[in-house]
């Protein structure tokens, strides 16, 4: 496979890029309709592993062994402290 796709020549690569719920997906599907463009769907993609391989690396080393305070709990709990003091402030 790796003699085949050598020989491919990739005269204009085209990247799809956007944030998330954008319409990438869409787009590179319907791009993907053309005879002449080749592309991956997400099923294709290595790195949905890569959080797999990185907690079994985690498991094994000495990192990581105590809980973590999530950063969305730490911002919840400072705008609730910010408006209980809005509220002693304009009462």
């Amino acid at each position: 496979m790796r003699k085949k796709t050598r020989q491919v020549v990739i005269e204009r690569p085209i990247f799809v890029l956007g944030l998330a719920r954008a319409g990438t997906t869409i787009t590179v599907e319907m791009l993907g309709k053309h005879p002449d463009v080749a592309y991956h769907k997400y099923l294709h993609l290595v790195n949905l592993y890569i959080p797999h391989w990185i907690q079994k690396i985690a498991d094994i080393l000495p990192i990581f062994k105590k809980p973590v305070e999530r950063l969305q709990k730490i911002n919840y709990l400072l705008i609730v402290i910010v408006l209980k003091q809005l509220k002693k402030v304009t009462g």
